[in-house]
């Protein structure tokens, strides 16, 4: 499930014809990227990425890891959809990014930055006899820093270690299993909600270019709950 809100303005110019838009969303549910019910999915972007047939981008993205060990951010859900073919919606978004002007840089870091959530989701962490946590595998975090082209060692350090200021002297602070799992989870969270924010911003400058020449518009609201009247008439128009 996408589960956002957003709010559409389609814009006209003096003639009544459609000159382009813009998209506002708010309200992403971005506990989807670590946890969902069990009869749900997190993300379509998640089994998208994970049914990717380029040989090429399989090795990119390192996802023969992901699908033999399966990522533990999406072990709670069930994988796949009646009626959905995970592989076709891939290739869509992909044309979906190419009709509206993405480079393909711009495709290959969405697609990196995806599959790094999914291999963060995979690292595991032990407690010591100090319970303090340390990697017990620290290869699915060398590979998550790997595509977001970060130090992994720098990164592992702030995460088990992170610095912290009492007046003007800092020092590093142990952290437990469950306070580093969640601050991953956190990151994770974060990644998702700037990638999917960023991306909303690249479509509206591609539906605003002529939106100076707007003399009106329609606003259309979607949330959640619409689905559900009996009857629906003009209440998303706004």
């Amino acid at each position: 499930s996408s589960r956002f809100g957003k709010y559409v303005r389609i814009l006209f110019d003096a003639q009544g014809y459609v000159v382009g838009g813009r998209v506002s969303i708010y309200l992403l549910e971005k506990a989807r990227v670590v946890q969902q019910s069990p009869l749900e999915r997190g993300f379509h972007a998640f089994y998208q990425v994970l049914s990717a047939a380029d040989l090429a981008l399989q090795d990119e993205l390192k996802l023969q890891r992901l699908r033999t060990s399966a990522p533990r951010y999406l072990n709670m859900s069930r994988r796949t959809l009646p009626g959905v073919d995970d592989r076709r919606e891939f290739e869509a978004t992909n044309a979906a990014m190419d009709t509206l002007g993405f480079p393909a840089i711009e495709v290959s870091c969405v697609w990196r930055i995806v599959a790094a959530i999914l291999h963060f989701g995979n690292a595991r962490f032990r407690a010591t006899t100090s319970e303090q946590a340390e990697l017990a595998a620290p290869d699915e975090l060398d590979v998550a820093c790997e595509m977001l082209e970060i130090d992994a060692r720098r990164f592992g350090e702030a995460l088990l270690r992170p610095k912290m200021m009492a007046g003007a002297e800092s020092f590093s602070k142990k952290q437990t299993v469950a306070q580093v799992e969640f601050a991953l989870g956190a990151i994770c969270k974060a990644l998702y909600e700037r990638l999917f924010l960023w991306i909303v911003e690249r479509i509206n400058e591609n539906l605003s270019r002529f939106a100076r020449e707007s003399k009106s518009f329609v606003g259309i609201l979607d949330i959640a709950g619409f689905e559900l009247f009996k009857v629906n008439s003009f209440e998303q128009l706004c």
